[in-house]
């Protein structure tokens, strides 16, 4: 006998391992934590996580050992992670293997620092605890954050220069990028947020009503999205293509 889809509304059959969903919504589930609500966008995490981005630099400035303690122990996470290309991964690598390459990747780039990512996370914590319109399932929680973090992650170029055979001494030259998409997977995030989780849980329980009040503080200045220093850092990245071919 089928079975419909766990959604209220839905009529579709239930996948063969959706766990009581459809495929739709088990892709959704996969994606987000829930199959109920829609990730969060960037334009929305952004002021948090600017908010804590310079909470902390402030911190760092006074010599707040606990920051620098926590900054180290990221700094540390990101050198001992295993570092694989693109286009190494495929299905049957292991979720925590594409967990830690996420943090390799972002601290091999050298576009970010660990008090990004640092910020990215505890941002995202910020934001779930100060907003109660959003979901509180864990799943969701651990996606959100995770995709922060991934946010700061850009793509991996490969360049390969071939003798042009139309024109005589020229050369083509074809840019490959791509970017792993771990985060279709459910357990790549949980796996991701519980590496970072540990590093700043007793901070943001000792200093939450701290970090409330700067970010509060900074929305009622009207600091609430357009940073000139620092937007670019989180905003929506453009569409990359994923070849590019010019002549020489």
């Amino acid at each position: 006998m089928n079975q419909h889809c766990r959604v209220m509304g839905c009529r579709r059959e239930t996948h063969r391992w959706g766990g009581g969903y459809c495929q739709k919504h088990q892709t959704q589930r996969a994606q987000t934590g829930t199959a109920y609500t829609q990730n969060l966008r960037p334009r929305e995490r952004s002021p948090y996580i600017l908010a804590t981005l310079l909470f902390l630099n402030g911190r760092v400035r006074h010599g707040d050992q606990d920051v620098l303690m926590m900054l180290r122990e990221v700094e540390n996470l990101m050198k001992r992670a295993r570092a694989l290309e693109p286009w190494s991964i495929h299905r049957r690598t292991p979720n925590t293997v594409r967990a830690q390459n996420i943090l390799s990747m972002i601290h091999q780039q050298g576009r970010y620092s660990a008090l990004h990512v640092l910020s990215a996370a505890l941002g995202t914590e910020v934001l779930l605890r100060m907003r109660p319109d959003t979901n509180s399932a864990p799943d969701f929680r651990k996606v959100q954050v995770a995709r922060a973090v991934y946010h700061l992650m850009g793509c991996t170029k490969k360049v390969y220069e071939v003798e042009s055979q139309r024109m005589r001494g020229s050369v083509v030259r074809t840019v490959m990028k791509k970017r792993d998409k771990a985060l279709n997977s459910l357990y790549v995030s949980r796996y991701l947020r519980r590496l970072l989780e540990p590093t700043y849980r007793l901070f943001l329980a000792d200093r939450f009503g701290e970090l409330q009040t700067f970010t509060k503080r900074r929305m009622a200045k009207g600091y609430k999205y357009q940073q000139p220093f620092a937007w670019h850092l989180y905003a929506q990245p453009q569409r990359e293509t994923c070849r590019e071919v010019s002549s020489t």
